[in-house]
C-alpha cells in the first residue's frame, strides 16, 4: 500500500547502545533496557499533510492494513510505549 500511495516508507532498529563522550544514546531517553529491549524507529513521508491525511483514511478504511497493525501491537513487550511526532523537512 505504501509504494501505490506514493509513502515513503523506513524501518530502523538501534544497533547500538552506547554513545561518544558527552552525547546520550536515544535508548537511555526512551529507557530502554540495555539487555532485553529493542529500540524501533519508522519513518513516514508524504508530499504534504493533506497527503498524509488522506493515506491515513485510506488506511484505517483498510482491513488488510488493520490486521498488519493487530500484529504489530501484540509483537510489542508489556507496558513498552509508541511514541510518535510529526516534523517538518529542513533541508
Amino acid at each position: 500500500m505504501f509504494e501505490k500511495e506514493e509513502v515513503h516508507y523506513e524501518l530502523f532498529r538501534l544497533a547500538v547502545k552506547t554513545s561518544w563522550e558527552g552525547f546520550e544514546n536515544i535508548s537511555k531517553s526512551v529507557s530502554a533496557s540495555v539487555d532485553n529491549e529493542d529500540v524501533w524507529i519508522t519513518i513516514m513521508s508524504y508530499k504534504d499533510k493533506k497527503h498524509r491525511d488522506e493515506f491515513v483514511a485510506k488506511m484505517s478504511n483498510d482491513k488488510e492494513c488493520q490486521q498488519g497493525y493487530e500484529e504489530w501491537a501484540r509483537l510489542l513487550s508489556p507496558n513498552s510505549k509508541v511514541i510518535t511526532g510529526e516534523f517538518d523537512r529542513q533541508l
